[in-house]
């Protein structure tokens, strides 16, 4: 008996799951809406859609069908790809009540793919919304103005690779959310970035996961160099992002529980700090002064 009980308590629960294996017309009827930050229109071939599966995104970790967004056109005759400047789209997800009293979070696959042979960063924010927040918003511009105004939840460049990402909802028990994944504005090189795998989940095997991705950052806000530690997991990578999603330092380390950032060469401002572990990744706001 005192092992059943065991393994019900070792059980997650799935809140909301996607793997958008439907159409773009089905995934619509599930609650996914695209977002048009940049005024470009959301029916372009450089807004968010379904992509089929393919070799290219089997290469880069994907199953089947994934969500994803360009930053460019196609010249078919010249066989060439062109940024297009300003190009900045969402993908909004439907919105997930979180059990009070529990952790959650929510897990994804993230990737990029570039258009061209030269690699290229695909800039992505992601922000989880507090539903209460926005029901006095009723336009589609309020609201992007409304998401302007916060601090991603990750701000990160994936490059011709994917991985699988998780963020901690356990501040938002209690309350209804929804999340925004965002394909910033890139006018480095023409590339996709693709998602898939959206779980939403709560329980007990989410806060084993939590607290592993609950590292300790310090000093903070911070002038010279910034400690980061886990006595729980051990730490392989470190990237810095500004609130624009582009890296302005990477750092690589070989598994430690502890390790330092320097950025004293950095602007005073705002950044996001990509924490890769051997239990996932974290994402801490940090500030320079």
């Amino acid at each position: 008996m005192l092992a059943s009980f065991l393994t019900a308590n070792a059980q997650q629960t799935t809140l909301l799951s996607q793997d958008f294996e439907g159409a773009v017309a089905d995934i619509g009827t599930q609650g996914w809406s695209l977002i048009d930050f940049d005024g470009n229109g959301t029916t372009s071939a450089y807004s968010w859609g379904i992509y089929n599966s393919s070799t290219g995104l089997t290469a880069l970790g994907f199953n089947g069908k994934a969500a994803g967004s360009a930053n460019f056109t196609v010249d078919a005759t010249a066989n060439t790809a062109t940024v297009i400047a300003g190009s900045d789209n969402g993908f909004w997800s439907p919105s997930v009540e979180i059990p009070l009293d529990d952790v959650a979070n929510v897990s994804f696959r993230i990737g990029s793919a570039s258009a061209t042979t030269t690699a290229a960063a695909a800039h992505y924010s992601i922000y989880v919304i507090n539903d209460a927040d926005i029901q006095d918003i009723t336009t589609a511009a309020d609201f992007n103005t409304y998401v302007n105004t916060l601090t991603p939840n990750v701000a990160a460049d994936v490059t011709d690779a994917s991985s699988v990402v998780n963020v901690d909802l356990s501040d938002f028990a209690g309350e209804s959310v929804s999340v925004i994944f965002r394909h910033n504005n890139n006018v480095d090189a023409p590339a996709y970035l693709f998602f898939d795998d959206v779980k939403f989940t709560s329980g007990v095997l989410g806060t084993q996961l939590v607290k592993a991705n609950k590292f300790s950052v310090f000093p903070n806000p911070a002038n010279n160099v910034v400690t980061v530690a886990n006595a729980n997991a051990l730490i392989n990578a470190i990237a810095v992002t500004d609130i624009n999603g582009r890296t302005v330092k990477s750092v690589k380390v070989g598994g430690v529980a502890e390790t330092q950032v320097n950025i004293s060469d950095l602007a005073s401002g705002v950044y996001m700090m990509s924490i890769s572990s051997d239990k996932g990744t974290s994402t801490q706001k940090i500030i320079k002064n």
